[in-house]
């Protein structure tokens, strides 16, 4: 029965479009903010066009954030050992005494 109920319920909120009577987020109050031809109107962060000094900046950080990929993943590929590792552990059970650096029982 409880089934049948939320069914129900699913079926005629996916009709109408709506959700226990809620109108959809898309569908609500707009925000206020510029809405203007050169203004974007609200956004959480601004996406307009750099300025002349912004420009210079966003090629500085493009340049910088660039060598610093090429950096990390030269050294991956031409040192993949830094990842990896250099090989195969010892067994240190195999190793004797002397190769250890413990003295020798008197």
């Amino acid at each position: 029965m409880l089934v049948g109920i939320t069914r129900q319920g699913l079926v005629s909120a996916m009709r109408t479009g709506r959700v226990a009577g809620r109108q959809n987020f898309s569908t609500g109050k707009p925000v206020r903010g510029g809405a203007g031809e050169k203004e974007q109107g609200w956004a959480y962060r601004n996406w307009d066009r750099p300025g002349p000094k912004g420009r210079q900046w966003n090629n500085v950080g493009f340049a910088f954030i660039t060598f610093a990929y090429w950096w990390m993943f030269h050294g991956i590929f031409t040192e993949p050992e830094h990842i990896f590792g250099h090989g195969e552990y010892m067994d240190v059970t195999k190793l004797t005494d002397a190769e250890l650096g413990i003295p020798a029982e008197e």
